[in-house]
């Protein structure tokens, strides 16, 4: 069976095919037995002569007790013996001296890799026996305990497997300088017990458990009535009510490993024990109980506790530099619980972390520091400006209505340095040149800094809080942005950062004029100006006019489309001007471009060459000839006696309403626009003289409605009496004659 955690392996002797099969004997050297060895070695089962180099040997035996009070007796042994490959079983009896094989008054002898079962008391039994070494043995069905040593000193328990006891597996009173190693104990009530009076044994690498989940082994290992000076090392405990048990005092619980204990990993009820260096997990971790008086409770590590990691009842107990965390199986399970009773406890350099409480007491003379050490509280809200290690204000220790029990005036607590990048700022944009870098160190003392720029991770650096990103880390970027985090540690190694976002820019901005456009022409108000631009770190914009002869000042560019600046405008007279626009991004990159544009503020002159003024003409138009001074002319027009209507001249420079106008005096405004909106204006008077059509005179429009009521009264006659001849008229026809003027 192979043990973990540096427990060896056990080494089975191959028992030999066959046993001789004798029955129940006592070997007394005094002569009260059936044999002494002298005798013994006669037996076919016996040899040796009793010396160290040749040991008298019981080997190969089988003895079954019949249920007699023992199978085999050695009884005041002084000579160098070993029982070997044997099998002892089913004795039967009511002494806890009654057990398979019994050693007493022995020294010398050893017991190796026999087999014990179904035994009513015990196993084996030794008593005022020395420097026996019993291992590999086999010992199982016993109803009392599978080994029992008392008053014994210097005995070697190794390598045995005891099991399916419904009591003890090995039992000890005033047994001292006794080794119990590397042994298994399973499915008993109690595996390991000191009762009485036990000092100075070692109970090591023993791996206690119970293999069957509906079997639960009572208590692992119980120091008990006045036994001191114990080591419980390396032990691993594992599915039992109880782990450890210590209620007497100067022992030692150390390194062991207890998991899945359903009551109390450790319990302490005396004084002066030391329990340090263990892994604890189970439903409660260690309690140091009303008895329990100046224990030091040291180095373990406790979680999965239901109810506490560490239960304090008694008084003057030390409890420090544990590690108690993930204590949150229930809401108000504690990492500590300092009960009413407990009193003068000193509790300092504990870690406490992910409890689901911390602490709670309800007992107010207890101590919470040494010698200005606390504890660390992960719950602990505070700062450490200066970095002593610890909070610059106290941890409170409350009980379940908040009342103020005690407070950890030293509480540990190393938060990180606190750095802020002073420069680059954040948002920065840089050409080709790295950035200078400076930061300040606001809370703590840094040992060394670091920084991360895109996926970069430059060595660390100390010293000076000025420095300049690495140059060929900074050639390797293209452009865009990119996070840099600063990263400062302390003598602990807690970091601290602080980040911000720059830009690499090292390309010129994309620039183009989109209005106007090249050759636009303007009069007296200045043009919009419209820009493509394609730049995201645009730092300003300016532009300014220039020609042949004179250039305006830079004007700035805050918003768009920007109307330009009537003061540079005004500078220039006719003519073509160019119009350049200049945009700088953050990172100091331009780019500059240009448009030519016409500046037109003088009016079209209108020479009226034809008709000449007051001439008269008859019902065909005039035609006009006209010479307009004007290089960017776009529109005629012109208007009659200055009516709201605007006519154009036909094709062939005439007027198309003139046939229609009366005869008189007409004013002609001629209009000539050009491309800058200028608008010339020239002025004429015409006559219209022509002969008109003879008019109608009111006369004949009478003649005429009477002849046509006459008509009508004949034909309304003619309806009524019959036909009328119309050969011979009744009424003469007036002739009208029109006269034309």
């Amino acid at each position: 069976m192979n043990q973990d955690d540096g427990h060896p392996s056990y080494k089975e002797i191959p028992i030999r095919s066959s046993q001789v099969s004798i029955n129940p004997l006592v070997i007394d050297e005094k002569g009260n037995g059936n044999y002494t060895w002298e005798e013994a070695i006669l037996e076919e089962w016996c040899s040796g002569n009793g010396t160290k180099e040749e040991p008298y040997v019981i080997e190969n035996i089988f003895v079954d007790g019949n249920d007699s009070e023992y199978c085999l007796i050695i009884r005041n042994s002084l000579k160098y013996a070993q029982i070997l490959n044997s099998t002892f079983q089913s004795t039967h009896g009511y002494s806890y001296k009654e057990a398979g094989l019994r050693i007493i008054n022995t020294t010398n002898l050893g017991i190796r890799n026999n087999t014990f079962l179904d035994h009513y008391v015990g196993g084996i039994y030794c008593a005022n026996s020395s420097n026996l070494n019993i291992t590999y043995n086999k010992i199982s069905n016993t109803d009392s305990y599978s080994l029992l040593l008392n008053k014994c000193i210097y005995i070697n328990v190794s390598y045995n497997q005891l099991f399916n006891s419904n009591f003890i597996g090995a039992y000890l009173q005033y047994t001292n300088y006794s080794v119990i190693l590397c042994n298994s104990f399973q499915n008993l009530e109690g595996a390991i017990w000191l009762r009485e009076s036990n000092c100075y044994n070692l109970i090591s690498k023993n791996n206690i458990f119970a293999k069957e989940s509906s079997f639960e082994i009572s208590l692992g290992i119980s120091i008990r009535g006045n036994s001191i000076f114990n080591l419980i090392k390396n032990n691993f405990i594992n599915f039992t009510r109880n782990g450890i048990l210590v209620s007497s005092q100067n022992n030692m619980v150390q390194s062991n490993i207890l998991t899945w204990i359903t009551l109390t990993c450790i319990r302490i009820e005396g004084l002066n024990n030391s329990i340090n260096d263990n892994q604890i997990q189970g439903h409660s971790g260690i309690s140091l109980l009303s008895g329990s008086v100046s224990n030091k409770v040291f180095n373990n590590s406790i979680s999965q506790s239901r109810t506490s990691g560490v239960y304090v009842q008694g008084i003057n107990n030390t409890i420090f530099n544990n590690t108690i965390f993930n204590n949150r199986k229930e809401k108000e399970t504690y990492g500590i619980r300092v009960d009413y009773i407990a009193s003068n406890n000193t509790i300092y350099q504990n870690y406490l972390l992910n409890n689901s409480i911390n602490i709670r007491a309800w007992n107010s003379s207890n101590y919470f520091s040494f010698n200005g050490t606390g504890n660390y509280w992960d719950d602990y809200h505070g700062k450490d400006v200066n970095d002593d290690g610890h909070g610059d204000t106290p941890y409170n220790i409350t009980n379940h209505r908040d009342e103020l029990q005690g407070q950890d005036q030293y509480p540990l607590f190393w938060d990180p340095p606190l750095i802020q990048i002073n420069t680059p700022k954040h948002d920065s944009v840089f050409d080709e040149n790295p950035p200078k870098c400076n930061f300040s160190v606001l809370e703590g003392t840094i040992d060394k800094y670091w920084y991360s720029l895109a996926n970069f991770t430059h060595t660390p650096l100390s010293g000076s809080l000025n420095f300049t990103i690495n140059e060929s880390i900074w050639e390797t970027l293209s452009d865009g942005a990119f996070t840099f985090t600063l990263f400062a540690n302390d003598s602990k190694g807690y970091i601290g950062s602080d980040t911000i976002k720059i830009f690499k820019d090292i390309r010129a901005p994309s620039l183009k004029i989109q209005l106007p456009q090249n050759n636009d022409i303007f009069g007296l108000t200045p043009p919009n100006l419209s820009l493509e631009l394609n730049e995201p770190n645009v730092d300003r914009f300016y532009y300014f006019l220039y020609n042949n002869i004179s250039q305006t000042q830079k004007y700035n560019i805050s918003t768009f489309p920007l109307v330009l600046n009537d003061s540079g405008w005004s500078l220039f007279f006719d003519g073509p001007l160019w119009l350049n626009v200049t945009v700088i991004d953050i990172a100091g990159n331009q780019n500059s471009t240009e448009v030519r544009i016409l500046k037109d503020i003088t009016k079209p002159q209108i020479i009226i060459l034809k008709p000449s003024p007051n001439a008269k003409f008859g019902k065909n138009s005039p035609v006009f000839e006209l010479n307009i001074i004007e290089p960017h002319l776009e529109e005629i027009w012109f208007t009659i006696n200055r009516g709201s209507e605007n006519y154009t001249f036909t094709e062939q420079n005439t007027i198309t309403v003139w046939q229609w106008l009366d005869n008189g005096q007409y004013n002609i405004t001629i209009y000539a626009q050009d491309a800058a909106g200028n608008i010339g204006v020239s002025k004429i008077s015409l006559y219209k003289v022509s002969k008109q059509n003879p008019a109608i005179s009111g006369y004949y429009i009478l003649l005429i409605f009477i002849l046509l009521g006459i008509f009508l009264r004949i034909c309304l006659y003619k309806l009524r009496f019959g036909n009328i001849d119309f050969t011979k008229p009744k009424i003469d026809m007036y002739k009208v004659s029109v006269i034309k003027k």
